[in-house]
């Protein structure tokens, strides 16, 4: 059943992986975990990825295909976390992004809820936003100091002046728009995944409280605080309540 949803969701899943192999990867170990999927040995993959990632290999291609292992397997709160951390490194990576979203329409997950406003400072990653801060802060300070030079040691009249402030505020506005980015990356940072099906969501930090609803394998939660081995969260419904720290595991190791 699950080998079904998946060849569904994903036709030429295998062509995509064997594609998408990135620089920093050991080819020859890419490959062979690559085989090791299209032979249906999963384990074999799945200990192959494990190894790149334990040995500094950290490229979204390898956790999305970690993630498809895991999806062949059945294993979904793992494929879940594995498209997670994939999507912090390429927040546009269309064959993530797909799968992630099929697996949360097959086995009935919710999709996380973002703001209007928050949709296009995700669009880059943490990388990108810095590279626009830094680029945006460089072309402002690079404009004062011109203007600066120019109205000293020139003709003041001659000055750029309507040029040299545009230049300012766009540069700004986009400093702006990189640190509203950066935050937004941020907020991902923390979120946490379900690792086991209907896990009770407790009123209060004890083994024996009862709970406001069950969480689903798979499932995205925001923790909150931790209290002994019990962890406030917030689920994509928007209730808080404990979860056991056992059940759960961050997006960001």
């Amino acid at each position: 059943m699950t080998m079904k949803i998946i060849m569904k969701i994903k036709p030429s899943l295998l062509a995509a992986m064997l594609l998408w192999t990135p620089l920093t990867v050991r080819a020859g170990d890419f490959d062979a975990a690559n085989q090791a999927y299209a032979a249906q040995k999963y384990d074999d993959a799945i200990r192959i990825y494990e190894n790149l990632l334990r040995n500094g290999s950290l490229s979204a291609s390898v956790f999305y295909n970690l993630g498809n292992a895991y999806y062949v397997k059945g294993e979904i709160g793992k494929a879940v976390l594995e498209y997670q951390r994939a999507l912090l490194l390429e927040p546009n990576a269309a064959d993530v992004t797909a799968n992630l979203a099929a697996l949360r329409h097959a086995w009935g997950l919710p999709e996380p809820a973002v703001a209007w406003w928050q949709k296009p400072l995700l669009m880059f990653g943490r990388d990108t936003w810095a590279w626009i801060g830094f680029a945006a802060l460089t072309v402002t300070m690079l404009a004062v100091f011109v203007r600066a030079l120019w109205l000293n040691f020139s003709v003041p009249e001659k000055c750029p002046l309507r040029l040299l402030h545009g230049a300012v505020i766009v540069s700004l506005l986009l400093l702006l728009f990189a640190g509203g980015g950066l935050f937004a990356q941020s907020e991902r940072l923390d979120r946490q995944v379900v690792m086991a099906g209907d896990v009770a969501l407790k009123v209060s930090p004890f083994a024996e409280a009862g709970s406001i609803a069950s969480l689903k394998e798979g499932d995205l939660v925001k923790p909150l605080k931790q209290h002994n081995d019990f962890v406030y969260v917030k689920n994509s419904a928007g209730q808080k309540g404990w979860v056991s720290s056992g059940s759960l595991q961050a997006v960001l190791p």
